[in-house]
């Protein structure tokens, strides 16, 4: 691997980070205080947007960026962050099922898997809606197969 490119992965990886921990400062107030000063932290929250799905994207683009180079574990990573971040995303947890599906953990993923098909309202007929719950069954049955392998 040339020099280059390992800095590129770096650069990457260290501006992923940066952006991940501001926006988890912000959107996780109780257990980080941005500030010791109380009136300037309740500013600062006030300010704050909620993550919106264009949010999700990006985290998500930044994890597939990083699995697309080569980079596991800093995919891994960032997408454990993110589902910290943002709870609710089913984008998110199939992703992060999926990283862990791809390092043969899938006794870690089948709980993602799980919390994502809860998330979504059964009797959805959105297209996005079963296209996840098709991946999501899909994918329960490739780690069941492994986990009783």
């Amino acid at each position: 691997m040339s020099h280059g490119y390992v800095a590129i992965i770096f650069s990457s990886l260290a501006f992923g980070v940066m952006i991940l921990s501001s926006i988890g400062a912000i959107a996780a107030p109780d257990s980080q205080p941005l500030w010791k000063d109380e009136i300037r932290h309740r500013y600062a929250i006030a300010k704050a947007h909620p993550i919106t799905a264009e949010d999700t994207g990006i985290y998500a683009a930044m994890i597939k960026s990083a699995f697309s180079q080569g980079a596991d574990e800093l995919a891994l990573s960032l997408a454990r962050k993110s589902v910290e971040l943002v709870p609710d995303s089913v984008q998110l947890r199939i992703i992060l099922a999926k990283l862990y599906m791809h390092v043969r953990h899938c006794p870690l993923a089948l709980p993602h898997l799980d919390y994502a098909h809860d998330l979504i309202d059964p009797q959805s007929r959105d297209v996005a809606d079963i296209r996840h719950r098709l991946v999501i069954v899909r994918m329960r049955n490739l780690c069941s197969s492994f986990v009783e392998n």
